[in-house]
């Protein structure tokens, strides 16, 4: 027999177990052979995607999870290890996410593929990086206290904040010579022992980046002054008692370091505490004070320490006089303009008598110092050398120039032919019940508009003509006096004087010669504007003379007008009562220009070669020359100031002589300062102050000698300023001619 073997495949189906058995048969050479085949080999599935690894926090991430499989088999897909911040598609092989700040750092992934049978897996770690990390500067947060007094304590506090909550160092750049800068309270203080104005820089840094405030103190002559009462000083009064209405206690101390005795008062509650002259709450034998007399030119003068804060934190502190009326005022409105009292440092106060308003000067027996009411609880402060004082410096008033008044347009009664007028929204009337003023018109705005004084007939006013100032439009000016009863709802807006007829000038007040800024509440004050100063007007037919807040903000503003004349004069610069008289200054011999200095005689009758303020004017002298006027009101500053003096000529160390002429008066809180500056184009090498300098009504001649300082690249540089304190009601007012710098006296 015979035996023949034959090898096919057999269909998948028909295989058992893998396993292959070849049978042999007997029979015949027709009988066909069994044969069964080797099992199939399933694989497992292939990953072929390359995983991303990195990405960048508040980035998106994204990376598709991919395989194959040689036997086409279906293929799953799952996540074994996954960080929060991922998501897992399992339909797509999608992983997606975006880390935040709090996932920085390294992530372990795991992802799954199976074909049912068979599985492969992939694992790889994410690292999600920080942002770069990006600086803030520190935004400096105070206001700088840009005035000051001879003798007597100055002190600000430097306050600044950091978006980045990064730590901040105070330091200083530069310093006036009397003062000290502690860096770790921030606090610039000092007592300044000379009048002028003094330099500083503030620097605030956080380790990275850094903010400077740069800014000028002006320091005023101390007041003559006299002492009209004190409630304490040093020691307790029985007929001023210490007192508090309400939650606290009071007791004089006297351990403070820098005052032999002080009132402390502690305040447990909502109170109010200060001292009194009132037999029911405490005093013995006190009486009303009558500072009538001195109700225009007597302050309230204090100094005050707060130990600990309200347990509110930073509140509004007041100062409050009662007697027949009151009057409140917040601390910040005093002359020194100290903000919140600051902590373990003596700060003077000073309010004037006639800052009061709705108060008897005459009956005053209550004096008050406090936090705001209701959060005063937890406040620790001493009180010390509370006095009325009352100015008594010897200021001769300048004569006035002599003015002719040209028109009245409303003097304390209405005239027919000049009607009070409002455009729309509001009302005007005359009143007759104002404590300074006989009559005045009073004007209320219900909405955006316009007011003043109509010649026009379409308007109200009978018989009313254009007015001609075209004669005076030279040296004519436009008067009113203003009182403001109520602020418009907006709050501090911008008032404009408009004067109409054939052509339009508009200006803002504080254009004025006077320069005030918004019209003080309940106060009257002057403005005076050249007619010259209204470009784009004809003079010669003025008809609507206009006092009013900024149109759209002028909604709920009240306030009266009064004394509105056209004045002509003499005056040279056309500032009239500004005392300079009707003809030309008194003036001396003009030697002309010599030394360094460009133009210092005036010749070239203009400020040809100088910067100068808004308050610095040329005028003639008696003797047809020209010299330099600067004019300074409450609380500016106004100079004259040239450059590159001597540049390539003058040498490091050199001695140089300065000269000018100078003339002038100045009231209270006024004086005048000179200022040398040694240059180069990286820093002022050295500042030279020119005392002692004494405004006289006659001309003085001023020389200095002076060493130059080094570096010197740039010469050097001249400031002559007229500076008034925040001193109400002061003015100075100097003339310079003759101004020279040179290496040899001529």
């Amino acid at each position: 027999m015979k035996f023949k073997f034959n090898t096919y495949l057999l269909t998948r189906s028909l295989l058992i177990g893998g396993l292959v058995s070849t049978i042999a048969a007997c029979g015949s050479d027709n009988d066909e052979p069994i044969i069964i085949l080797p099992p199939v080999t399933n694989t497992a599935p292939s990953i072929n995607s390359t995983s991303v690894d990195t990405v960048e926090e508040g980035s998106a991430y994204s990376y598709t999870f991919t395989a194959t499989d040689a036997e086409d088999d279906a293929l799953t897909y799952s996540a074994s290890t996954l960080p929060t911040w991922l998501s897992f598609d399992v339909a797509t092989g999608a992983l997606t996410g975006t880390p935040a700040t709090a996932d920085v750092g390294d992530h372990s992934v795991t992802l799954d593929v199976s074909d049912s049978n068979l599985s492969d897996s992939e694992t790889f770690t994410i690292t999600v990086s920080a942002l770069p990390v990006v600086n803030t500067p520190p935004t400096i947060t105070s206001d700088a206290v840009v005035t000051g007094t001879v003798g007597v304590a100055y002190s600000y506090e430097l306050t600044a904040t950091d978006v980045d909550n990064d730590d901040l160092d105070s330091s200083s750049i530069t310093l006036p010579t009397w003062g000290d800068f502690d860096a770790s309270t921030g606090i610039l203080s000092g007592t300044p022992d000379v009048a002028g104005s003094y330099d500083a820089e503030l620097m605030v840094s956080d380790g990275t980046d850094s903010a400077n405030q740069a800014f000028t103190i002006v320091v005023a002559e101390a007041s003559a002054m006299t002492v009209e009462l004190v409630v304490f000083e040093n020691a307790a009064q029985q007929e001023w008692a210490a007192w508090i209405n309400d939650g606290g206690s009071t007791e004089v101390v006297t351990d403070d370091a820098q005052h032999d005795q002080a009132t402390k008062f502690t305040l447990t509650g909502p109170s109010v505490a200060g001292f009194t002259a009132r037999d029911v709450d405490g005093a013995v034998g006190g009486m009303p004070y009558d500072a009538s007399a001195i109700a225009s030119t007597g302050s309230i003068t204090f100094e005050l320490k707060m130990l600990k804060a309200p347990d509110a934190g930073t509140v509004d502190w007041k100062l409050k006089v009662e007697g027949t009326g009151a009057s409140e005022l917040s601390l910040s409105d005093s002359v020194e303009g100290h903000a919140t009292p600051l902590l373990d440092t003596w700060q003077t106060y000073t309010f004037p008598i006639s800052a009061l308003t709705g108060l008897d000067p005459s009956k005053m027996d209550l004096f008050m110092v406090f936090p705001n009411y209701n959060d005063a609880a937890g406040a620790e402060f001493l009180l010390d050398n509370f006095k009325i004082i009352n100015d008594t410096s010897d200021v001769v008033d300048p004569e006035p120039s002599p003015m002719v008044e040209e028109l009245a347009v409303f003097k304390d009664a209405a005239l027919p032919e000049w009607a009070a007028w409002i455009n729309d929204g509001g009302s005007t009337e005359v009143v007759t019940d104002d404590a300074q003023h006989d009559q005045a018109t009073k004007f209320t705005l219900t909405g955006p508009s316009v007011a003043g004084f109509t010649a026009r007939d379409a308007d109200g006013a009978v018989g009313g003509m254009p007015y001609d100032a075209s004669a005076i439009a030279s040296t004519g000016s436009i008067m009113f006096e203003l009182k403001m009863l109520k602020a418009p709802d907006a709050g501090v807006v911008d008032w404009k004087l408009k004067v109409e007829g054939t052509g339009a000038s508009e200006l803002s007040l504080s254009d004025s010669v006077e320069g005030h800024a918004t019209p003080l509440l309940d106060t009257w004050q002057t403005y005076t504007f050249p007619i010259s100063a209204l470009t784009g007007l004809d003079p010669s037919k003025m008809d609507l003379f206009m006092v009013f807040p900024n149109y759209n903000d002028a909604a709920g503003a009240e306030f009266l007008l009064d004394n509105f004349i056209i004045v002509s004069g003499g005056d040279t610069d056309n500032n009239p009562g500004d005392g300079e008289g009707a003809g030309p200054v008194v003036g001396i011999t003009d030697i002309g220009d010599y030394g360094q200095v460009t133009n210092g005689g005036f010749e070239t009758q203009n400020l040809d070669g100088w910067l100068a303020g808004g308050g610095v004017t040329v005028v003639a002298d008696d003797m047809g020359t020209y010299l330099v006027k600067i004019v300074a009101a409450e609380a500016q500053n106004e100079n004259i100031y040239q450059d590159r003096i001597g540049e390539g000529v003058y040498t490091a160390g050199e001695t140089l002589t300065v000269s000018f002429d100078m003339k002038g008066t100045a009231g209270n809180g006024g004086v005048v300062s000179a200022l040398l500056y040694s240059d180069d184009p990286t820093q002022v090498s050295k500042t030279e102050e020119l005392l002692p300098l004494a405004l006289n009504e006659s001309w003085t001649t001023y020389t200095f000698d002076v060493i130059a300082g080094d570096p010197l690249d740039w010469g050097v540089s001249l400031r002559l300023a007229a500076v008034c304190g925040a001193v109400a009601g002061c003015e100075v007012t100097a003339y310079f001619d003759n101004i020279s710098i040179s290496s040899t006296v001529p």
